[in-house]
């Protein structure tokens, strides 16, 4: 095995908002599998839980596309890897934006068209979060943090 040089980019903030993305995934499926007769108040975990994965997702989007950060990083020192960090920020914004429309779709349906539309979206933040996990093992061989 060849040598990687370590990144000079702390990745601790990155693995540590990559587990609190894990755990808001969890804690909006949860919100989804909870009993829809509650009404108002399963829409509005549902909302709560899409908005805490929106804050998370838009802090790690400013971690990895700030001066210095990841995707700098890469650029400079990794730029084999550029074209698929270029292409995960892509995807993150793409999923960023799908979440705020779900915000605002999820109030104005009834819960079952709610679960057809967040659901797909789940399994979209799930393997973006994996791509990232994926590309920064493949940069640097350390991993940020996957199932014990």
């Amino acid at each position: 095995m060849t040598e990687r040089e370590a990144p000079s980019t702390d990745l601790t903030d990155i693995s540590t908002r990559r587990a609190e993305i894990g755990d808001a995934v969890a804690e909006l499926e949860r919100a989804l599998a909870a009993p829809a007769g509650v009404g108002e108040a399963w829409t509005g975990r549902v909302v709560d839980a899409l908005r805490l994965l929106g804050e998370l997702g838009q802090e790690q989007s400013r971690a990895v596309t700030a001066p210095g950060g990841l995707v700098d990083e890469l650029r400079s020192q990794r730029p084999a890897f550029v074209q698929r960090a270029e292409a995960l920020n892509e995807s993150l914004d793409e999923v960023l934006a799908e979440l705020h429309e779900l915000v605002e779709a999820v109030p104005k349906v009834e819960p079952r068209d709610a679960r057809e539309k967040v659901l797909p979206f789940l399994g979209r933040v799930v393997r973006l979060r994996q791509t990232m996990a994926d590309l920064i093992w493949d940069a640097y061989w350390v991993d940020v943090g996957g199932p014990e």
